[in-house]
This record gives structure tokens, C-alpha cells and sequence, in this order.
């Protein structure tokens, strides 16, 4: 549709194919009805059910995936603008851009082979420095770069599922993990939300200061995840 209609009409036909398909689909689903649940039985919960609290270790998860969506999601949704604005031809935008799903399976696939040498806490300095190493493989070797950067970012990408539900769960237990996962990742929706549209404007006026902005999000969701590590050391010996 693209190539013979302009990308306009893609976009549209994309538009009705969520609208005509998706939708549909998605309200097919059978709702569950609401179980009752008898007042005198010993399982029903008493009403006094702990509160999270918002402490400073919440709000540290909160900044680190902010950070760390800020450089995965801007730089997915706009790769293949990227990629041209650094100077790569349209051919070579597109493959390399074509590159970055399967990288994200890969990153799963290595994930299980590795098995318990991949740590959360390593998987998630994995995830982290991914993207900013291909950063300076760009700035170091130009153009030339640009398809390990992606495959760079394809392994930030593939990872950044796993880390988001397995730190908290290393850091907080599963105890009402879904509750403090909403707090967590309130935070890192709203930054993703905006991101493509900020790292746009910024790779508009100047494309290395683009990919030196989502690599300075990477580094410092990192040394967040360093003083989560330090943390957490400092809390297994006194404890």
C-alpha cells in the first residue's frame, strides 16, 4: 500500500484494519462475571489488608523504568527516521530496522539458554548498557554501526519485559506485587508515552544529540540499578 499509494494510505489502511479486526476481537471476549463471595466464610478478607507505601525504593524503580522506557520505546517507534537522520540510505534504514525483531528474540532465547548465569540483576544491566554500547559503536564507526546498534537495541528491547517484572519481585517479594507494580509503572507510562515525540524534536534539530540523550536515559537508569544492587547487598548482611 505504501509503495503504491504513499505512506498516508498505509497509515490509514493500518487505522481501519484496528478498527474493522481489532476491535471486534477484542470485544468478542467473554467478560468473567464477579464471584460472590460468602461474608461468613473464615477465607473472606477482613477489610484491614496493608497499604503500600510509597517509600524511597518504590520511587528509585519508578525514575530507573521511566529511564530505561524513555531510550527503549522513543527509539523503537522512530528507528527507522533514526536511522536515515544518521545517514543511512532508505535501504538500509529499512533492513537494519527489519533486524530488530528477530534481536529481541534472540535476547529471549540466550535468556533461557544461559539459564541461572543471567541473573535479574544482570539481565537488567544487560538490558541497560545494551543500547548505550551501540550509541558508541555509532559515534566511533559512523554509518557503518548502524545495524549492531540495532541489534544492540533489539536486546534492550527483547530483555526490558523481564526485567520489569522480575526486579520487583527479587526487591519486594510477590506480596501485592500487582498493586506496587501499578505505582512502579505509573511513572514509566506517562514518560513513554511522551517519548517518541521528544526524541523526535531533539533528532529533528540534531540526530547525535539524539542517540547521546537516549544513551545518557540508558547510563542512568543503570547507576539507579547499581545503588538498587548496593542496596540490596547492604540489606542481605544485616539481615
Amino acid at each position: 500500500v505504501t509503495e503504491n499509494f504513499g505512506w498516508q494510505w498505509g497509515v490509514i489502511v493500518l487505522a481501519f484494519c484496528h478498527f474493522l479486526i481489532s476491535l471486534p476481537l477484542n470485544l468478542t471476549i467473554p467478560r468473567l462475571e464477579p464471584k460472590t463471595v460468602d461474608q461468613h466464610s473464615p477465607k473472606t478478607p477482613t477489610g484491614n489488608r496493608r497499604r503500600i507505601r510509597i517509600d524511597l525504593l518504590i520511587l528509585i524503580f519508578a525514575v530507573m523504568f521511566a529511564l530505561e522506557g524513555f531510550m527503549v520505546a522513543s527509539v523503537n517507534t522512530i528507528l527507522p527516521f533514526l536511522l536515515t537522520e544518521l545517514g543511512a540510505s532508505v535501504g538500509v534504514a529499512l533492513f537494519a530496522a527489519a533486524i530488530l525483531g528477530p534481536s529481541q528474540v534472540l535476547a529471549r532465547v540466550l535468556l533461557v539458554a544461559l539459564g541461572k548465569i543471567m541473573t535479574p540483576m544482570r539481565v537488567a544491566a544487560l538490558a541497560m548498557l545494551s543500547h548505550p554500547a551501540g550509541v558508541v559503536l555509532v559515534l566511533l564507526f559512523g554509518v557503518d554501526a548502524l545495524v549492531p546498534f540495532v541489534i544492540l537495541q533489539g536486546i534492550a528491547v527483547g530483555l526490558d519485559p523481564f526485567i520489569r517484572g522480575t526486579l520487583p519481585l527479587l526487591f519486594f517479594g510477590p506480596e501485592q506485587f500487582g498493586e506496587r507494580q501499578g505505582y512502579i509503572m505509573m511513572f514509566s507510562k506517562i514518560v513513554v508515552a511522551f517519548s517518541p515525540l521528544l526524541l523526535t524534536v531533539i533528532v529533528l534539530r540534531n540526530p547525535v544529540a539524539g542517540i547521546l540523550t537516549t544513551m545518557t536515559m540508558g547510563l542512568s537508569a543503570f547507576l539507579l540499578l547499581m545503588g538498587l544492587a548496593a542496596l540490596r547487598s547492604r540489606r542481605t548482611k544485616t539481615s
